[in-house]
């Protein structure tokens, strides 16, 4: 369920930073309304795999430095007291 949630959510923001790429160009590009959405659609994709590799490249990153600071410490030498 959380795979699902989280493949939701990386869709929506790649569709927020589809439509803000597609109004910083829209001066360029005169379409029609269903253009426009149609473009906006296409510019999705890219987004989104741009979106998920960062995301799961910093999932990996982080998991690596938490399993990188739970080393135990070394046994100390000599009697306990």
């Amino acid at each position: 369920m959380k795979k699902i949630s989280r493949f939701f959510m990386l869709l929506i923001v790649s569709v927020v930073i589809a439509i803000g790429l597609f109004f910083i160009n829209s001066s360029v590009i005169t379409t029609t309304w269903v253009g426009k959405i149609a473009e906006i659609g296409f510019l999705t994709i890219p987004v989104f795999i741009v979106v998920a590799l960062l995301y799961y490249a910093n999932r990996a990153l982080v998991k690596t430095v938490k399993g990188i600071s739970k080393k135990k410490p070394s046994q100390q030498e000599g009697p306990k007291v």
